[in-house]
């Protein structure tokens, strides 16, 4: 751009102006060639010098050389003198020498001549290999020696130089001289016009409204300085007005291309074999390459999935719709992918065309959808989630429908749930999934205790009762037990959110893994972590709904026993209101109280009745009518409103019960005594065997300590051992350990007693016992209870020879003693009785023994309960259940079998089957008491 303000003068140094460097052109062309003529004409010379040196030698020769052969001839010098002395009237010899024929040397004769300079220099080239010159003398036709002389050109090359000095220096004058004029004229002819002109255009402004045209220089109108002055100034007048259009073209251009380089937008042209024509400063910094860097690439580069011929289908396309809008994804040059959304424009400028294209980077819209997407799929699932909850019809079903759900809108790749387990191990079993297991879970170690296994999203989420993300599986640390499971299984992330309990320990754990790193943000967190929530809330509602559906189950068959109960119970129960009116009875028919109860006992149950209308608790008598009847009754009350409305009255005929309790207690207590002592046995023998065990070495280990304690004791002084002195311990604990060993050794002197009282004798299980004999025991151990009870109780044996079986004869006394006893306290009234029969079953020759009493029977529901440990319908009268049970392991000892036959109110008859023993017994049948 030219300013509007004028230049100083031109002043242009003397060996740049054009007169002086056309002035100095011709001068050097005219001094070349004179030198090149001088030097043509010294040469010349030169070889004319030389010529005419070598034709006056030679002619001198030829005078002397007949003399000098004469000379030497005859062998006179002074001749040979006077010759060799007219040799030097040449000025170009400087020396001569004669030889005889023998090459001796006859004569010689000298002058001086110059030996430095460049007159020798130019003599050496005058002469040119010539310096020494020898020719033969003869005499009178015969050899007589040689003359040899030694030329010196000094004198001519001296005469020359004059004449080659004269020639170039007057050519160099005529240089200078012509140079001289040369350059004056061209400086008035060219240099002075154009430095004129010069001064002119440095004063001229082109953009000066009044500017003055160019003067041609005087003398030069019609020459070519003229012309060139009209040129300029029509140049000018142009130039001005051009320049305007282009000062208000740049100011513009400068507008658009500050506005495009810092435009937001990214701003890139491209040609068509798809290179980089212009990028803005945005595409710079959206794909990490400078704006030379990427003036030096193709779009190929930043968009490796765009082939040569798709750039090329796009280029044709946008030919014929000119426009055209488009996203696709690039690469930085940090190798990250930017998503961009680009409107392109067919352009034209200055016959090129080109592809004009405005991108938008999009990264934060699409992340924007991608999260919009992400979050629609997770309150589908949530939203599906609900629905499933209230169409599971169990829990199982909603924890499979819930990871389902997961998986397959929310995009995971695998979802499992875990319940937690309270033993010692603390683990988190998997309880339900979907997704891509393959095997996964199957090796799954997961606890939520503090230890490596515990330290995982799973069971950190249970211990802290917070969510916990796993971002990237590669690289977290707490992840290391499953990561090589997870990798081979594509697992990239995961999360784990707890299912709450309220303040308890979570239910369990909402494992969920995804194929992507850092998968889960914020919201889905928050959004997961409810739906964990209303997992855990519909978990709970379906435990809650099952013990509903179990309690009203446990309910209805508590109200159907209750109800079976209360119809077959053998006491009479009742409910009376306050006037003590019969409101519900479970006899039927009984319409009134003294239907139900005797005269006797009414005043007394009427006074209890209203004493628990008033106090509102229960009450509970014994009393008696006086025929030695005794009688229980319990009343209680029943509140309607916080008011007692009626009474329950259940009234018992504990008359048996009161007489037979005590000895029913002594002999449940004596059928249990064996199984109880061989338990207490047991469980103190271990103990004690470990203790019995450990004295001995704990008594070794204090003799070998001693001395190292009385050392120390020495060394360092008084010292406690559990708050005694040592001197004390050492008498104390020798003491202790005593006492430890006396202790247990009666503990097992205790243990071997009850072992001894329990032990079943199976070393005398051999013996051959005749039956009669523990059955005469059995009664007459049982003698006063029976006395008590019946008046019939008979033992009717078989006629044949007495019966034999192999066994031993306390345990079946004892197995005799529990049944006897059950008989007796079946029986209702001393008329009814117990019959015991013994026979021998022809068929399988089996002994039979028959205990068959007339008592109350049995119901049909306990006859396959009789012989189960600890069951009892005697539980009121201390009945513990066993006697029945070890009765039947009795029999079974023996290899025998047990049956029952009863009905209610028709007594029961107890049947054992032992087999016969095949020899006859010899001596005493009975075995010897233990």
């Amino acid at each position: 751009m030219i300013h509007n303000h004028s230049l100083p003068p031109v002043r242009i140094p003397f060996r740049h102006r054009l007169s002086y460097r056309q002035a100095r052109t011709a001068v050097l062309l005219g001094l070349g060639v004179g030198l090149l003529l001088g030097m043509g004409q010294v040469t010349l010379d030169l070889f004319k010098e030389r010529h005419r040196i070598r034709t006056t030698i030679a002619q001198v020769l030829k005078v002397v050389q007949e003399t000098a052969g004469q000379a030497i001839h005859q062998q006179d010098a002074i001749q040979a003198d006077k010759m060799l002395t007219g040799l030097f009237n040449c000025q170009a010899i400087y020396q001569a020498n004669l030889h005889t024929t023998t090459g001796a040397l006859f004569l010689q004769k000298t002058r001086p001549y110059p030996t430095t300079g460049l007159s020798k220099w130019l003599g050496s080239i005058l002469l040119a290999q010539a310096g020494e010159i020898s020719t033969p003398l003869r005499f009178n036709n015969h050899p007589a020696g040689s003359l040899s002389i030694s030329v010196d050109a000094y004198i001519s090359a001296k005469d020359f130089m004059m004449r080659a000095g004269f020639t170039l220096l007057s050519n160099l004058l005529a240089a200078i001289l012509l140079a001289t004029v040369l350059t004056s004229t061209f400086y008035h002819l060219l240099t002075r016009p154009l430095l004129m002109l010069g001064d002119q255009l440095a004063q001229l402004d082109p953009t000066a409204p009044n500017r003055h045209p160019l003067t041609v220089p005087p003398t030069h109108e019609h020459n070519e300085l003229g012309l060139l002055t009209h040129f300029l100034n029509r140049a000018l007048t142009s130039f001005a007005s051009t320049l305007e259009s282009h000062k208000q073209t740049e100011q513009l251009l400068k507008r658009t291309q500050f506005s495009v380089d810092q435009a937001a937008e990214m701003v890139c042209w491209i040609g068509p074999d798809g290179n980089f024509i212009y990028v803005n400063e945005a595409m710079s910094l959206t794909v990490e390459y400078s704006q030379a860097e990427l003036l030096s690439m193709t779009v190929n580069d930043i968009n490796p999935n765009l082939t040569l011929q798709q750039w090329t289908d796009h280029w044709n396309d946008l030919k014929l719709t000119k426009k055209s809008h488009m996203e696709t994804i690039i690469q930085t040059k940090s190798g990250r992918m930017v998503p961009l959304e680009v409107d392109s424009t067919l352009l034209e400028i200055d016959g090129q065309v080109i592809h004009c294209h405005f991108a938008r980077d999009i990264s934060a819209r699409k992340a924007a959808e991608q999260a919009v997407q992400h979050a629609h799929k997770i309150l589908l699932t949530l939203s599906h989630g609900n629905e499933a909850m209230i169409k599971a019809t169990s829990e199982q079903e909603l924890l499979a429908r819930i990871c389902q759900l997961i998986v397959q809108e929310g995009g995971y790749r695998m979802v499992w749930v875990g319940y937690a387990t309270s033993d010692e191990h603390q683990r988190i079993i998997p309880v339900a999934q979907y997704g891509f297991d393959d095997g996964y879970l199957e090796k799954l170690n997961i606890t939520w205790d503090d230890t490596p296994t515990g330290r995982g999203p799973t069971g950190t989420a249970f211990r802290t009762r917070q969510p916990a993300i796993s971002r990237v599986i590669q690289t977290d640390p707490n992840f290391t037990p499953w990561r090589q499971e997870a990798t081979r299984h594509g697992f990239v992330s995961s999360m784990a959110l707890p299912l709450p309990n309220g303040d308890l320990l979570p239910l369990g754990t909402l494992n969920i893994y995804s194929s992507s790193p850092d998968a889960f943000n914020p919201n889905e967190i928050q959004l997961m972590a409810n739906l964990a929530n209303n997992l855990a809330f519909g978990i709970l509602k379906f435990r809650e709904a099952e013990e509903r559906r179990r309690a009203q189950k446990a309910k209805q068959l508590t109200e159907e026993k209750l109800l079976t109960l209360f119809h077959h119970s053998p006491d009479c129960l009742m409910t009376l209101d306050k006037n003590g009116t019969l409101q519900f009875c479970n006899r039927n028919g009984s319409k009134h109280l003294q239907k139900l109860i005797s005269n006797s006992m009414i005043p007394h149950f009427q006074e209890h009745l209203a004493l628990v209308f008033q106090t509102g608790q229960a009450v509970e008598y014994p009393f008696t009518d006086g025929d030695s009847t005794w009688w229980e009754a319990r009343l209680a009350p029943i509140f309607h409103e916080g008011k007692v409305t009626e009474v329950l009255a259940v009234c018992q005929d504990i008359t048996e019960k009161h007489t037979l309790q005590a000895q029913n207690l002594r002999n449940a207590r004596l059928a249990s005594l064996g199984v109880l002592s061989a338990s207490v046995a047991h469980e103190i023998n271990n103990p004690n065997n470990a203790i019995q065990f450990n004295v001995p070495i704990l008594s070794a280990i204090w003799e070998e300590a001693l001395p190292i304690l009385q050392n120390a004791h020495a060394n360092s002084g008084p010292f406690y051992l559990g708050g005694m002195a040592l001197t004390e311990a050492m008498e104390v604990i020798p003491q202790l350990l005593d006492g430890i060993r006396m202790s247990s050794q009666r503990i097992k002197t205790i243990i071997g007693s009850l072992k001894h009282m329990a032990r079943q004798d199976h070393d005398v299980m051999t013996q051959t016992v005749n039956i009669l004999d523990p059955l005469h025991s059995s009664l007459m151990i049982l003698a006063n209870q029976i006395r008590q009870t019946t008046d019939h109780c008979h033992l009717t044996p078989a006629l044949t020879h007495p019966l034999l079986v192999k066994g031993n004869a306390q345990q079946l006394e004892q197995a005799f003693i529990n049944i006897l006893q059950n008989a007796l306290q079946s029986l209702r009234n001393r008329s009814e009785g117990v019959r015991i029969t013994t026979a021998k079953d022809p068929t399988t020759s089996q002994v039979v023994i028959t205990f068959q009493d007339q008592g109350c029977g049995i119901v049909p529901e306990h006859m396959n309960k009789l012989t189960n440990p600890f069951f009892t319908t005697k539980t009121s009268s201390g009945g513990m259940g066993l006697g029945l049970s070890i009765t039947k392991t009795i029999i079974e000892n023996h290899s025998g079998e047990l049956l029952f036959t009863s009905k209610p109110d028709c007594g029961t008859t107890v049947t054992i089957h032992l087999p016969s023993a095949t020899e006859l017994p010899h001596g005493d049948l009975t075995c010897p008491p233990n």
